[in-house]
C-alpha cells in the first residue's frame, strides 16, 4: 500500500525528465550562450537521475499488478474448466 501513496510524487518526477530533456533540446536549437548551455546541462543530468529513479518504482509498481492480476486470472480459468468438464 506504501507504493500507491507516493505513486502521485513518482508521476510527477517521471514528467520532470521529458520536460528538462525539451530545454535542452531548445536552447541547443536556438543558439543561445553557452550560460545557457551549462544550466541546461545541469538540468539534464537531474532529469537522468529522476528517469533512472522513476523507472525502477515503474517495474516494481508493474511487478506488484501483475501478481495481484494472477490469482484472480487463476480464479476464472478454474471457473471456466469446471464448465467444460460437464460437457
Amino acid at each position: 500500500m506504501e507504493m500507491l501513496n507516493t505513486s502521485m510524487y513518482v508521476l510527477t518526477l517521471d514528467m520532470f525528465g521529458p520536460i528538462v530533456d525539451n530545454d535542452d533540446g531548445i536552447v541547443e536549437m536556438s543558439q543561445q550562450p553557452k550560460s545557457v548551455r551549462e544550466i541546461t546541462d545541469v538540468l539534464d543530468a537531474v532529469g537522468n537521475t529522476a528517469k533512472a529513479t522513476t523507472k525502477g518504482f515503474a517495474i516494481r509498481f508493474a511487478a506488484l499488478v501483475s501478481f495481484l492480476l494472477f490469482n484472480p486470472y487463476v480464479d476464472e480459468v478454474a471457473a471456466f474448466q469446471e464448465s467444460f468438464k460437464k460437457v
